[in-house]
Parts: structure tokens; C-alpha cells; sequence
């Protein structure tokens, strides 16, 4: 019987080291994680500064289009008559 005593501490200090590492692992990893987080939120906030700046030039791009679709609709008017 003091056999099974002597193995079941032996068990629960195994265990309590376990649950230590698991600790101790799970804290380092979280803090790498959570700098990976900043870092991808910074690139995100980056790329979608860039996006909304290539949004806005292809709106004037559209614009200027229809506006130099407009005076050649109105120069080929004035050579048709």
C-alpha cells in the first residue's frame, strides 16, 4: 500500500510539472501571438491606406475617361455636320 501512495505522489508531481510547462509554454506563445496580431493589424491599416488611395485614382481615371469619351462624341458630332 505505501508502494501505491509513493507512486501516486510520484504521478502528481509529474502532473503539477506538466501543467507548469503547459503554463509556462502557453504564456510565451500567447505574447508571440499577440505581437503577430499587432503586426498584422499594422499591415492591414497600411494596406488598406495604399487601397483606398488606388480606389480614389481609378474613380479620376473613370472620370477622366468619360470626360474624353464625351469630347469625342462631340468632335465626331461637329465632323458629322
Amino acid at each position: 500500500m505505501q508502494w501505491l501512495k509513493v507512486q501516486l505522489a510520484k504521478a502528481w508531481q509529474r502532473e503539477l510539472a506538466l501543467k507548469q510547462l503547459v503554463k509556462k509554454v502557453s504564456t510565451s506563445e500567447l505574447s508571440k501571438l499577440t505581437c503577430k496580431i499587432d503586426e498584422f493589424r499594422k499591415q492591414e491599416g497600411m494596406v488598406r491606406s495604399e487601397l483606398e488611395c488606388w480606389q480614389m485614382r481609378n474613380e479620376e481615371l473613370e472620370t477622366q475617361l468619360y470626360e474624353e469619351g464625351l469630347k469625342t462624341f462631340r468632335l465626331k458630332q461637329v465632323a458629322a455636320s
